[in-house]
């Protein structure tokens, strides 16, 4: 019985490492470059499941630069 406890014990403070080790493991972000203003967003060019989190204006008022997270 005490080993079934201490087995348990030990797999709770793994499960319990690894969600916590999960939840700081940042996701890969990256700014497109400058490029025309336009109504979508770029996303698309780093590959499937990117999406648009900020953007900036860039190049003056004609440009802007986007902020993707996948």
């Amino acid at each position: 019985m005490a080993s079934q406890s201490i087995t348990l014990v030990a797999l709770l403070c793994i499960v319990i490492l690894s969600l916590v080790s999960v939840s700081f493991v940042e996701a890969d972000c990256r700014w497109t470059g400058c490029h025309a203003h336009s109504a979508g967003d770029w996303c698309d060019i780093f590959g499937p499941g990117y999406k648009l989190k900020t953007w900036q204006r860039c190049n003056g008022i004609f440009g802007k630069q986007e902020y993707c997270c996948n």
